[in-house]
Parts: C-alpha cells; structure tokens; sequence
C-alpha cells in the first residue's frame, strides 16, 4: 500500500471521535465542574467526594481554598485534552504503521539531494 492512499471515510469516523470526547469532555467541565466542586467543598455532595476533599483539606498544615480546587480542575481539563490528542495520535499512528513505515524510508533512503537532509537535520535539532 503506496502511503498516500487513505481511506477518507475512516479518516472522518476517527475525526468525528475525538471531536466528540473532546467537546463532550469539555461540555461536561463546563456545566458540572463548578457545581460538584463548591457542593463537595461544602460537603453538600456524595459521600466518597465530601470524604476525598475533606480528607485532603485535613492533611495540610493550610487548607486549601474553592479557588484551589476549581483552578486544579481547570487544569485537569487540560491534562484530559492532550490524553485524548495524545490517544488519537496514537490510534492513528498505528492504523497507519505501513504509511508511515514506507514515508519515512523513502524519505531517508531515497535518492535525492542532500541538502533535504541537511535541512531536515537543521530544522529537527
């Protein structure tokens, strides 16, 4: 199989995933986050959660405050993002093994001028 061949439909299938996980992950931080975090903070929640933030607010010498917690979401949410890009990346990467496998032969092993590889070099380190 030539590595410019691709199967398109199969392609927009993997796209429409991620951009469902990804707009799905971020639609639930948005709505929910807040709301779960200020009622465990207040122990207003379930009980495994009123139990996990008040055992962590105990350990420290200065509780941390809502802002600690809805901020460490926040960030969560980004950690989240790249796994799932990451996680894409990766899928893709092993749909496409023999693509990439002959792309990147071709391109070190192939005939041509020099200066490809001396730019390639530049640009890589």
């Amino acid at each position: 199989m030539k590595y410019a061949q691709t199967k398109p439909a199969s392609l927009w299938a993997g796209v429409l995933v991620v951009l469902i996980a990804l707009v799905g992950g971020i639609g639930i931080h948005a709505i929910y986050a807040e709301g779960v975090i200020t009622a465990a903070f207040e122990g207003r929640s379930i009980g495994i959660l009123n139990d996990l933030l008040s055992k962590h607010r105990n350990s420290k010498a200065v509780p941390p405050t809502l802002d600690f917690y809805l901020r460490r979401a926040d960030g969560l949410l980004g950690v989240y993002v790249l796994a799932v890009l990451w996680l894409a990346l990766a899928v893709w990467a092993a749909g496409s093994r023999d693509r990439v496998k002959s792309g990147l032969r071709d391109f070190f092993l192939k005939p041509t001028s020099p200066l490809s590889l001396g730019v390639f070099r530049i640009a890589l380190f």
